[in-house]
C-alpha cells in the first residue's frame, strides 16, 4: 500500500538516492544500498526516501515508503538484489 514502510534488509551504506524530478523518470524515486562483499540492493518507485547518500543503515531501519513514482500504474515496490553485478533471486537471501 502507498506509504507502507520500506526497510533495509541488512546493514549497509546508501550509495544512491534518485529522485523522479532529477531525471529518474522510469524508476521514480529510488534508493541503492551497498551491503559490502559485492552485495547491493535497489528499491524503486518509492513515495519518499528517508536516507541520504553516504548514510549507514541498519537491518530493519526504515529507509523510505512504497509509492507509485516513475512509470507505475499504482503503488508497488520493485526490489532488486545484485551480487557482484549480477541480478539474483532474493528469496534465499531474505530468510
Amino acid at each position: 500500500a502507498k506509504g507502507a514502510p520500506v526497510v533495509a534488509p541488512a546493514e549497509g551504506v546508501v550509495r544512491l538516492v534518485g529522485r523522479e524530478e532529477a531525471g529518474f523518470a522510469v524508476h521514480g524515486n529510488c534508493i541503492g544500498v551497498d551491503h559490502g562483499a559485492g552485495v547491493v540492493t535497489l528499491f524503486l518507485h518509492l513515495d519518499s526516501a528517508d536516507v541520504r547518500p553516504g548514510q549507514r543503515v541498519m537491518r530493519g531501519q526504515k529507509i523510505g515508503e512504497v509509492g507509485d513514482t516513475g512509470v507505475a500504474t499504482g503503488p508497488h515496490l520493485h526490489f532488486g538484489l545484485y551480487v557482484h553485478g549480477h541480478n539474483v533471486d532474493p528469496e534465499q537471501w531474505l530468510h
